[in-house]
């Protein structure tokens, strides 16, 4: 995960046990690994309706650019 968000295993690790301290994510271990999985499926839709605005707004945002050059 940490090589995907290019950041490093301990600062992922920190804003993964704040989402858990927030109870917005649940974890369970298994061995050495440790599995994160978001506890409620309103979450999962909101973050889905949010990556959607985010990228509306950034087609908007190149649409509007490319008309100006």
């Amino acid at each position: 995960m940490y090589e995907e968000l290019d950041q490093s295993q301990s600062n992922i690790s920190q804003h993964l046990s704040k989402l858990k301290t927030a109870n917005l994510v649940e974890s369970r271990k298994d061995g050495l690994q440790v599995y994160y999985n978001l506890k409620s499926d309103n979450i999962r839709e909101l973050l889905k309706l949010s990556k959607e605005i985010l990228l509306d707004q950034l087609d908007e945002t190149r649409q509007s650019l490319t008309r100006e050059e």
